[in-house]
């Protein structure tokens, strides 16, 4: 079925074993008890094929932490540190599962340049694969994505490469024009179903304009460990507020 494509090449040197890969997981209880009770540099020391262990400890903000065990770290610190112990192995395919969990917006700036300077490093001569729902970190990193579709349980479809806008889009599309596929009755749109305008002015008389943003969203049910029940509100308000220019300007 690859035969002739670039993935022929990568599943033929996998599969005899001329591919080495790194795997950063999902973060889980599973992940923390590996490391048992080791501190973040030792964990980091242990894996530092590309000597860059203190850098990375700089760039991803866990230096001072390089003292502290393991197990008593944070979950956007534990997201951090796995991410440091990928890219810390000299490999030549680096596997990340959902590295944007747990991070805040500058950090997952600095997980896009890291990506950026590992590539140019390695002068592109390895693989990194993202898989992600954040589809801003996404079209970051990627110069092509795959949609993976299906039902849990019964069947999955990887879809063949595609331009990382052309991709996206066609997933928010729910349609996939070179396969003549469809994978979702609706698409997926940000732009608000009604918009509400306000004219109001500020306490100085200066001029302002509130935007009101009105949205149903579907009944959503959360069901707790002692059988009581929360239920969400299905519809919600959000406002974006912005000053006007100054007159004469």
């Amino acid at each position: 079925f690859y035969r002739g494509s670039e993935l022929q090449n990568y599943l033929l040197q996998l599969a005899e074993g001329r591919l080495t890969s790194a795997f950063k997981p999902q973060l889980n209880d599973s992940f923390v008890a590996k490391l048992g009770d080791m501190t973040v540099d030792q964990a980091l020391e242990s894996v530092d094929g590309r000597g860059i262990k203190d850098r990375l400890l700089d760039q991803l903000g866990i230096h001072a932490l390089k003292d502290r065990h393991v197990k008593v770290l944070s979950g956007g610190e534990l997201q951090r540190l796995s991410i440091a112990i990928t890219l810390a192995q000299d490999v030549d395919c680096y596997i990340f599962d959902e590295p944007s969990s747990f991070l805040d917006l500058k950090q997952r700036l600095v997980l896009v340049s890291l990506f950026q300077e590992l590539l140019e490093e390695r002068k592109h001569q390895c693989y990194i694969i993202v898989v992600e729902h954040d589809l801003t970190v996404l079209g970051a990193v990627s110069s092509h994505v795959s949609c993976i579709y299906g039902n849990p349980g019964a069947y999955g479809v990887v879809t063949h490469k595609a331009g990382t806008r052309a991709g996206i889009n066609n997933f928010l599309a729910g349609y996939l024009p070179t396969e003549n596929m469809r994978i979702r009755a609706e698409e997926i749109s940000f732009w608000p179903k009604s918009v509400e305008r306000l004219d109001t002015r500020d306490d100085d008389g200066s001029d302002a304009s509130d935007v009101c943003l009105e949205r149903p969203y579907p009944t959503m049910l959360k069901r707790h460990s002692e059988g009581s029940e929360t239920k969400a509100p299905t519809d919600t308000k959000s406002e974006l507020r912005g000053k006007g220019p100054a007159a004469g300007s």
